[in-house]
């Protein structure tokens, strides 16, 4: 019954706030809600040249699925083709499997890159789900092409086999392509690691990420997921998760990082925008950088610790926007800014 009463409160909160008149408003708050669930995190926004529409993919937790809600988790989509109006429009199925708010396997975190006539996805891969988190972990490639971006994925190979790799992100770079992701080799070698490829196919794999990105004397952080890559104003930026606040990395040649420092610690006044903004990516539009981000609203917000709650609706999450700036060399985020048009 609570479970219920928690899933109508969240539905009647949606929808009061979807019938507020938009009035040129680019970015409403949460910008999207998963259909099912209510557990979208992870986002991954791209732009489809085929079909013309923004897309977000996003891993589907299940909150209301209690310890399984982490795991047997598919990749949801929202798509939109005014940035402004965000629908849900299916779960991945990868070599005709899936498809389901509920997966056999688990799928976190999507890196998706679009090159041609063809999408890619560097997704976590789980075989095991069982609870709370699953086993071991791997990230694996699977291509689509652009008019079937939800149901043609087919898997291409494996590119990162050891057992806790997690939340890749793909850039490219000139003549290759770039990857960093989450790893832990060892119990000492735990962090940020880099790989290249010329091909999309093969990669090669480089490592811990060089500069201040893995250095905990200058950051000061111990630990940090969901890294995301991207180009905006001369520069490669890598903006993680270290689970307070958004940590910002930048470099000349996406090889060396300087540590930028942290944005989004504080917790925002907009609709379901109250706690610390997690796992980030980016979208450049009209020479404009967006930030898609999710947010659990119902935790706790405690500025001197990481934030976490095992109760159902402690891991409701929602899908937000907000508006970078770039400003003497350094990313901002002002995430209670109102967008217009």
């Amino acid at each position: 019954m609570r479970n219920l009463f928690i899933s109508i409160l969240v539905c009647v909160m949606w929808g009061l706030h979807a019938c507020q008149p938009a009035t040129g408003l680019i970015v409403p708050s949460p910008i999207y809600v998963d259909n099912h669930y209510h557990g979208p995190a992870d986002p991954e926004i791209t732009w489809n040249p085929k079909t013309k529409e923004w897309m977000i993919f996003y891993t589907s937790r299940r909150p209301f699925k209690d310890q399984a809600s982490y795991v047997g988790t598919p990749v949801g989509v929202a798509v939109s083709k005014d940035f402004v109006h965000w629908n849900f429009a299916g779960y991945c199925s990868f070599d005709g499997v899936g498809g389901k708010p509920d997966s056999e396997k688990t799928y976190w975190a999507p890196g998706v890159i679009v090159e041609g006539d063809s999408a890619h996805m560097f997704v976590t891969l789980k075989d095991d789900s069982t609870p709370v988190w699953g086993g071991p972990s791997n990230i694996v490639h699977f291509s689509a092409p652009l008019d079937d971006m939800i149901s043609g994925w087919r898997r291409v190979n494996t590119v990162v086999d050891t057992p806790i790799s997690i939340d890749a992100t793909v850039i490219k770079n000139g003549d290759h392509w770039d990857m960093w992701y989450r790893d832990r080799p060892t119990e000492d070698t735990g962090g940020l690691y880099h790989a290249q490829s010329h091909d999309l196919y093969h990669w090669t794999l480089n490592g811990l990420a060089k500069g201040d990105i893995n250095n905990v004397e200058v950051t000061k952080h111990t630990y940090q997921e969901g890294a995301y890559a991207f180009q905006w104003k001369g520069y490669f930026w890598i903006i993680a998760d270290p689970h307070k606040g958004l940590a910002v990395y930048r470099s000349k040649d996406a090889e060396h990082w300087d540590y930028q420092g942290i944005i989004m610690y504080e917790p925002g006044t907009r609709f379901f925008d109250n706690t610390r903004a997690r796992h980030p990516s980016v979208i450049i539009r009209d020479e404009k950088a967006f930030i898609v981000y999710h947010v659990q609203p119902f935790l706790e917000y405690n500025p001197d610790t990481h934030e976490a709650g095992n109760d159902i609706y402690q891991k409701l999450s929602f899908l937000q926007m907000a508006e970078l700036e770039f400003k003497d060399g350094k990313l901002f985020c002002d995430r209670n800014k109102v967008l217009y048009e």
